[in-house]
């Protein structure tokens, strides 16, 4: 779990360890151009950058190009709004958390 939320709403596109190769094997252009260029994001900071909720993002992601690095760290090509595109981490986490966390929602543990 603190995989997939640390690519999403912790560690800054800059921040996270991207492997290179592959991801311009997936989108045919160089991560450290992406980097410069500041067409990268992590899940929250693509809702600000967007205007959109987690909820938008989370549409969005299920229709874009994704790539899957390893464990819970998943990249995609997404974009909101028809805004010019962001090279997203894990997108769908913060849909995924609030099906746990938040009012009128609760985790059992049966032991």
């Amino acid at each position: 779990y603190y995989a997939i939320a640390s690519k999403a709403t912790i560690l800054s596109a800059d921040e996270i360890p991207v492997p290179e190769v592959k991801f311009e094997e997936t989108f045919s252009e160089k991560w450290c151009d992406v980097l410069k260029e500041g067409r990268a994001a992590n899940a929250m900071q693509a809702c600000e950058k967007f205007g959109c909720t987690a909820e938008e993002l989370d549409a969005a992601w299920q229709g874009a190009t994704l790539v899957k690095f390893g464990g819970g760290f998943y990249c995609g090509s997404v974009s909101v709004k028809d805004q010019a595109p962001l090279y997203v981490f894990n997108a769908f986490f913060m849909v995924m958390r609030s099906k746990f966390v938040g009012d009128g929602v609760s985790i059992h543990c049966y032991e």
